[in-house]
């Protein structure tokens, strides 16, 4: 483009004509200077013509520069124009290359990609899709996002220190890295994500259909891990550095334009804080990312310095009205921000591959204080312990424990307890985990049975003591007479397998009165008490093991 404005008539004029005005400037200056030094009797006579041709030469000299700028500036605004038409005319052309190879968008017989399909829609040194393709598949799947998923993830990833070795001659070193690396961001991220190169270092990925945003954090830092450490090319030692910026379909934009730019802005944002490698266009989901960084990292010292501790809410049985039993809950005593309930760490917790020590622990107190609950609580008095049956090993880690290696002597007291999402998740695994502690004489009960819906399944298959239903479920039959219905149907099929049903949060005397109706057994919930420490706990049962439950 500059080229052509150095070699346009305007410059070779311009620059002639300079020339001459410079020469005929010099030679007046000159014949002035000689008149003055040594014609001075000349001088003397002709100062008003000598004066006149200077102020007319200064005239000629700042019309000639004013002259010489408007045409400067008349070629700049010429070649921007130009430059301008240039851009329309690549982009007409993209989009005529698209229309040309929309149908050639196919594979051949061999397996090959035709030329044009290759250069149209590939990124030339990974292989990848580029720009043209994201454009493609974005606008494809922005159509399902109202009837099959919630939002698109748009992440845009920045190797932030790549082109420093770029100018030391390891040029081709760099695309072998950048193949590596699109290999393996299409190969280790999950099957829902799209990976697109739009720029010499830049790659975009889009998520979708993830479920929830403590996914996607998990999926960022795979890319965090792929990226990020020393990469060893022909005796060349090379650290890399990813930056991330994140934004959302729908709220961040109703385009990818738009969703880039506010993707690359966050991404601007994580150059500026130095601290921070990921930065979203959310504040919330910023202040999030920071918390599970933090809390991570407080976890691993709470781990090591045994920082947490027990509680156990009451189990009332209904028929009784008196403590059956009791439900184990983890606390962490956080010195800054007091204490955390295992809601809030535990995903953390099985995400860093803390679990092994934390129920080790559990089990060491557990076993502590049942000493206590065996001198104060009757026979039938149990323990309910969460586990998560997933985990294959869960089994051999609970019971190597040194407190349950004799575990026969508290198979009667402690109970085991798995959610019904574990179940849904994986049958098969859990089924199998099951089927080991029933051998060794423990008893099981599935926790969230009833939360969204009735398995009918896990009571007929699986070796089952006891369902637990919450308040949810409780609630929702007061207003539906067929839900009631299924529900004390199925509560009666749970009986006649021997199954017993306990109501969770119950926390009114609503509540309390619809899970009595629907013939549940046993309750739990706040209208009783709140998870308690064991002395207080003691305390509580002594209170109420003569005494019924007023409520």
């Amino acid at each position: 483009m500059f080229s052509k404005f150095y070699l346009s008539k305007c410059f070779n004029k311009g620059l002639k004509t300079a020339l001459l005005f410079f020469i005929l400037n010099i030679a007046y200056l000159a014949g002035v200077i000689y008149i003055v030094f040594y014609r001075e009797p000349l001088f003397e006579k002709c100062k008003l013509v000598v004066a006149i041709l200077t102020t007319a030469v200064v005239i000629a000299d700042s019309f000639y520069l004013f002259y010489v700028l408007y045409k400067l500036l008349q070629e700049k605004y010429k070649l921007k124009m130009f430059l301008h038409k240039t851009v329309a005319e690549s982009d007409i052309l993209k989009r005529k290359l698209f229309e040309i190879t929309k149908k050639e968008y196919k594979k051949l017989p061999n397996g090959k990609t035709t030329k044009i399909v290759e250069i149209a829609y590939f990124d030339m040194v990974t292989g990848l899709p580029n720009k043209l393709q994201l454009e493609i598949f974005f606008d494809r799947l922005r159509k399902d996002v109202p009837s099959h998923f919630n939002e698109i993830a748009v992440v845009v990833l920045d190797i932030e220190n790549l082109l420093e070795f770029k100018t030391v001659n390891l040029y081709s070193l760099t695309n072998v890295i950048l193949k590596d690396i699109g290999y393996k961001l299409k190969n280790e991220l999950p099957e829902r994500s799209f990976v697109a190169k739009i720029e010499d270092n830049k790659f975009v990925i889009l998520f979708y259909d993830y479920g929830c945003r403590d996914l996607l954090l998990q999926y960022i830092k795979i890319i965090e891990e792929i990226i990020d450490g020393k990469w060893y090319l022909v005796g060349e030692e090379l650290e890399l550095k990813s930056i991330i910026g994140v934004a959302f379909y729908p709220n961040d934009g109703n385009n990818l334009f738009e969703i880039l730019r506010s993707a690359t802005k966050a991404l601007e944002h994580a150059k500026i804080v130095n601290h921070r490698k990921i930065y979203f266009t959310s504040n919330e989901e910023n202040t999030k990312f920071s918390f599970c960084i933090s809390l991570s990292k407080e976890l691993k010292t709470a781990v090591c310095k045994k920082n947490f501790l027990l509680v156990y809410q009451p189990l009332i049985d209904l028929k009784k009205n008196k403590v059956a039993g009791a439900e184990v809950f983890l606390r962490w005593i956080n010195p800054q921000k007091g204490i955390i309930s295992a809601k809030e760490f535990m995903s953390i917790a099985q995400k860093e591959g803390m679990i092994p020590e934390i129920e080790e622990w559990v089990l060491d107190t557990v076993s502590q204080d049942i000493e206590d609950f065996e001198r104060t609580c009757t026979e039938e008095f149990f323990i309910s312990l969460n586990v998560s049956f997933l985990d294959s090993y869960v089994v051999e880690r609970i019971f190597s424990n040194k407190v349950l290696t004799s575990y026969e002597k508290y198979s009667d007291m402690i109970v085991f307890e798995i959610s019904q999402q574990d179940i849904d998740a994986n049958l098969s695994e859990c089924l199998k985990v099951a089927e080991e502690v029933k051998q060794k004489g423990f008893r099981i009960i599935i926790d969230d049975w009833c939360s969204d819906n009735i398995a009918i399944d896990t009571i007929r298959y699986f070796p089952v003591d006891a369902v637990k239903i919450d308040n949810r479920c409780i609630e929702t039959v007061v207003f539906d007479k067929s839900i009631w219905t299924i529900v004390k149907g199925v509560i009666d099929i749970a009986h006649a397998l021997k199954i017993k049903v306990i109501a969770e949060g119950v926390e009114t005397s609503f509540h309390y009165k619809i899970a009595k109706d629907l013939g549940c057994d046993v309750a739990q919930g706040f209208l009783f008490s709140k998870p308690l420490f064991r002395s207080e706990f003691l305390e509580f049962y002594k209170k109420h093991e003569n005494q019924l439950m007023v409520v």
